[in-house]
């Protein structure tokens, strides 16, 4: 590979910027009724702590930039949503691609999402609990 393409892809690769605040934007909590049919979403509360990243946002981050690869970056930003359950022994499951703007991010962020760890399960009045995730991720052009 030439020094040109690897600076280029360097650049790029460095550019992906994972929005994520202290706070994730969307969390609901979901516990299966003894009827295989029926939910009960609960809201957060006092009594509820969120699902965690191990090693925090930081160590998210890095491992979703770890893994997202796409062929080629945008000129300009552009934006995936992502929505997926984390379930009660910490795998994700359900992940879908909520807004896609082509370029290959929305199953690039599908497949770094799934090669990333476990996360550490939400607990709502002291049992883990599934809990669901919204996440916006953006990812900065190669111009920005």
């Amino acid at each position: 590979m030439s020094t040109k393409k690897f600076l280029q892809k360097s650049i790029a690769t460095s550019s992906v910027f994972l929005l994520l605040c202290s706070t994730i934007p969307s969390a609901s909590f979901a516990q299966e009724k003894k009827s295989k049919k029926e939910k009960t979403v609960h809201q957060k509360d006092n009594n509820t702590k969120d699902a965690t990243y191990p090693g925090g946002v930081n160590a998210l981050y890095r491992e979703f930039m770890k893994n997202f690869k796409i062929d080629r970056y945008p000129a300009h930003s552009i934006r995936v949503v992502a929505t997926f359950f984390i379930e009660t022994d910490g795998s994700l499951s359900k992940i879908e691609i909520l807004e896609d703007p082509g370029y290959g991010a929305g199953p690039a962020t599908v497949n770094a999402l799934l090669k990333m760890k476990k996360w550490n399960p939400a607990i709502k009045d002291g049992e883990v609990v599934r809990s669901q995730f919204t996440v916006p991720i953006t990812i900065q052009g190669s111009e920005s």
